[in-house]
């Protein structure tokens, strides 16, 4: 699950809407921090304030620490890691 689904979230509240007649809301949650990107998201489904569904994305956030390592130096090294 990406941004791309969030449509067909909004297309599917639509639908519920006219169903039913409590008060629903749809939450996107996360990330909450910009180098956090790809980590979380949550897509929340509140009915007042009990949480009706949770739809989950995991992901794996791979910056090439590794890769940037293999040509610097140990004090490079050191800073770079501090800083990423």
């Amino acid at each position: 699950m990406g941004g791309e689904d969030w449509d067909e979230v909004l297309a599917a509240m639509n639908e519920a809407r006219d169903f039913e007649s409590g008060e629903r809301i749809v939450i996107n949650m996360g990330p909450q921090h910009p180098s956090t990107h790809g980590v979380l998201r949550l897509i929340l489904t509140l009915e007042g304030e009990t949480v009706a569904e949770v739809r989950a994305a995991i992901g794996y956030l791979h910056t090439g620490i590794e890769k940037n390592m293999e040509y610097r130096t140990w004090t490079q090294g050191v800073t770079f890691c501090t800083r990423a």
